[in-house]
């Protein structure tokens, strides 16, 4: 799976910012061919066919410190474990996208002026340096976070927010940062600040089966983990007997397909070894051949086509192989006396260079990971059986063509693509469901891919640990696996229109269906439509109908045919607000073009949004900014970043009207008209995007009509601090029934032109004719809400179409 989006700096989109490398233009190539052979840029070129992910590309560009950053899986500061207790050298105080106000202290005295210096100029913890004084602890100060740069140990202050208690700030150091929480007499001493669990030992944190943090969990161990075992208790697919076997080998063969044509233009053939009970992965490459088309090229044999786009040739039989231990993960290229073997064995004195990154929380691929619904802004469909065509052997060699029935899976993931995984259905004498063959979408940056997978053999501890020990055997040799690192570096290039994918998820056909087989979980109900019980909400909606955008996140919705405008009011609940004088996270409403609910949006153009956030002033009291989410910020430009923060008033906004916005117990309220008349209009320029996303049966001058549709996208982030966000999705909205009159809180007589959009136009409200609202939270739970058009209340069916719990049992499991 892919690894998800973020940026540096203090703010980063509600919708996912792209992070891209710079691409190498032909002006460049001649200096790159120089480059040192360690470099992240060289070892891409050599290795990155090895990786599936995307996000790698990014992650071995920039090296691991900044793309952890960049990626949003790493507060700033992060790096290896080290004890503390040196001497304070000087700190750095910034404002930090996960935490707001934060300092680092610098301690031991391999810290000079001039590292100190670098490191608080660094993308993201860009802040004041102060020389030979520590920092001022934060109020609320639960402990510090030590961890280790390359140029001595960094303390960075945790502070308890958000609802977030010792506990919850102690595992996000561990896990997030790879440091160690040392608390204050705060933590210490037990005291709970919003969560169970007073200082955080690592004892707490799981050490076996727990999952990396964000989309990256989606298919990933963390990095930090022991490793993955069969019955991992309380997951979806504990037990099942068609997850991935711990302990496994088998050839490959894959290649990527060109968008729009079934022809195979790169392929590639090797070995590949699993141990993930121990979080370790083998991948050995024995050929590839064609050439690569990806965003981001490493300088390699490349060549331009007439239409300008650049391509990798890949034509090579030399062996390279990349271990995944943990949280590092080894490039070994081989000499050209390696004769690679399938039992993976060798002689250590083949290995010609050896380099390590450590990839922080990104562990390798746990065997459940197609199975389940796990990992933010992922989803999960079984699809049962089907008859496929599988190669026996290699192709390449001529190997033949059998029919199998395979057990299929597709699992979506947070750039709505998907991932479809086929399973033998009929073991063999082994007993063992085998992975037969893998589909990958190519994510917007480079073309889908295929591989399948044959001579499988089951592999046994302590026989074959071995195989994954060539560092070790290289270093005893007295050979060195250097660390491959970059710090820093510039922001990526404007993406104007990312890859096309043939793997993108058509919403007509995508349903969620959560099943893994396993004899413990129990899978969620799905209840047909007409059995479902339609519940009446009290009329506090005032006749609205309610599309349920997210687990947490509500719209309710109607038109005024009067004045030709959409009110909108939303709600935001169980936000993490510890109390009524802390800040409110940041919550954003997104305007989109179309249907599509892309990572990236196609065109590269500017966006629109309407951000809430606590005022500066005060607190309490919640303010409303409306304008564009600029195409610079996916380049992390200063200024690009500096415009979110100096939003138009919403009230004041072209086309908007009774904007308030008003907090509660852990919830925040949107309300606010918008005219369609006004939004419908053409953009003047390409500065000038479209405001409003939304269609008219009467088209851009029925102002007088409600929409047929709106396609919106909601997110909200940890802190006041805009960054990250913790939940995202994509939805629509479809019905707008007669807003009530300021009177008597019913229909207006005025507004029967609604009546056109509205199946139930007597306005009663029976709840017969409900219609799906949500297009895709991330989870991909489309429609978990209907609603009816009735000016005096709102209809909910609570199950149509939808998934719902069985049992208090599985709530506690999915929880």
């Amino acid at each position: 799976m892919a690894l998800p989006s973020g940026i540096v700096g203090r703010t980063s989109t509600a919708f996912a910012l792209l992070l891209l490398a710079a691409p190498v233009s032909a002006s460049q190539r001649e200096s790159e061919r120089k480059l040192p052979s360690n470099h992240p840029d060289v070892v891409y070129s050599k290795f990155g066919g090895h990786l599936n992910c995307p996000y790698a590309k990014d992650w071995m560009s920039k090296g691991p410190e900044a793309a952890a950053q960049d990626l949003g899986v790493l507060p700033p500061g992060a790096g290896s474990r080290k004890l503390q207790g040196e001497s304070v050298e000087g700190s750095c105080n910034f404002d930090s996208q996960w935490t707001g106000p934060t300092c680092i202290e610098f301690r031991g005295d391999s810290w000079t002026s001039e590292s100190m210096s670098a490191r608080c100029g660094q993308p993201g913890t860009e802040g004041t340096l102060t020389e030979g004084e520590g920092c001022t602890l934060p109020g609320q100060m639960a402990g510090w976070c030590v961890v280790a740069g390359g140029d001595g140990t960094e303390a960075t202050t945790v502070a308890l927010m958000n609802g977030m208690g010792c506990a919850a700030v102690g595992n996000a150091c561990e896990t997030f940062s790879g440091g160690t929480f040392v608390p204050t007499e705060t933590c210490d001493g037990g005291a709970e600040g919003g969560d169970s669990g007073g200082s955080a030992p690592a004892a707490e944190f799981p050490s076996r089966c727990a999952l990396a943090p964000g989309p990256i969990g989606g298919a990933h161990q963390d990095g930090y983990s022991d490793g993955y075992d069969f019955a991992c208790p309380g997951v979806p697919g504990e037990s099942s007997p068609w997850q991935w076997p711990l302990r496994w080998a088998a050839n490959f063969e894959g290649g990527s397909i060109l968008y729009g044509t079934d022809d195979v233009i790169y392929q590639n053939g090797g070995r590949v070894f699993y141990f993930l009970d121990k979080n370790w992965k083998r991948h050995d490459f024995y050929y590839q051949k064609g050439y690569q088309r990806s965003i981001v090229q490493g300088p390699c044999e490349q060549t331009i086509d007439e239409d300008g786009e650049l391509r990798c040739i890949k034509n090579t039989n030399t062996s390279t192989t990349v271990l995944h231990k943990g949280n590092r993960m080894y490039f070994i290229e081989w000499a050209d006396s390696y004769v690679a073997r399938a039992d993976g064995g060798y002689d250590a004195n083949d290995v010609a260079e050896c380099g390590y990154m450590d990839m922080k929380v990104i562990g390798n691929i746990r065997p459940d990971w197609f199975m389940d619904a796990r990992g933010a802004s992922t989803d999960v469909q079984y699809l049962g059986n089907q008859h496929i065509f599988y190669p026996t052997g290699a192709i390449e060699n001529g190997a033949p063509v059998r029919p199998r029935l395979a057990k299929q899976w597709r699992k979506r993931d947070f750039a709505d693509h998907y991932f479809t995984m086929s399973m033998q259905a009929h073991p063999g004498e082994d007993g063992v469901h085998w992975p037969l063959v893998l589909n990958v979408p190519g994510e917007g940056f480079g073309d889908d891919s295929i591989q399948h997978y044959f001579n499988h053999t089951l592999l046994v501890e302590g026989e074959d640990d071995g195989i994954f020990l060539i560092d070790e055997a290289y270093e005893a040799l007295g050979g060195v696996c250097a660390e491959i690192a970059r710090p820093g570096g510039d922001g990526p290039p404007a993406l104007e229109e990312p890859f096309p994918s043939d793997l993108e998820v058509d919403e007509n056909s995508w349903f969620s269906n959560e099943y893994t087989y396993s004899p413990v979980w129990i899978p969620p109900m799905k209840v047909d439509e007409g059995d479902c019980e339609h519940h009446t909400k009290s009329d506090e909606e005032g006749g609205m109908a309610v599309t349920q955008a997210g687990d947490s996140t509500t719209v309710a919705s109607c038109f005024d045919a009067a004045s030709g405008q959409v009110h909108l009011s939303v709600t935001f609940k169980d936000i993490g607000v510890a109390d009524e004088e802390s800040p409110i996270p940041w919550l954003a409403l997104g305007f989109r073009d179309t249907e599509e609910c892309l990572m990236t949006p196609r065109g590269g153009g500017d966006g629109e949004i309407i951000l809430v956030r606590s005022s500066v002033d005060d607190p309490e009291t919640v303010v409303a900014g409306h304008g564009p989410l600029p195409a610079a910020a996916r380049r992390f430009d200063a200024g690009a970043f500096g415009s979110l923060e100096s939003l138009v008033a919403l009230d004041a906004a072209p086309g908007f009207s009774d904007a308030i916005a008003t907090r509660g117990e852990d919830e925040v309220n949107l309300s606010f008209r918008m005219s369609t008349a006004t939004l419908l209009r053409a953009p003047s320029s390409e500065a000038q995007p479209v405001l409003s996303k939304m269609t008219s049966e009467g088209g851009s001058d029925s102002g007088m009509k409600a929409p047929d549709v709106m396609h919106l996208s909601y997110a909200y982030g940890s802190s006041d601090t805009i960054g990250i966000h913790v939940a995202r999705g994509c939805f629509k909205v479809i019905e707008f029934p007669k807003c009530p009159t300021e009177e008597n809180g019913q229909g207006g007589a005025d507004d029967s032109d609604s009546s056109e959009n509205n199946d139930d136009s007597d306005g009663k409200g029976d709840g017969t004719n409900g219609k799906t609202g949500q297009e895709g939270d991330g989870q991909g739970n489309e429609g978990e809400i209907s609603e009816t058009k009735s000016a005096s209340s709102t209809v909910v069916a609570v199950c149509s179409t939808s998934i719902i719990f069985a049992s208090l049992v599985n709530f506690l499991m999915a929880a």
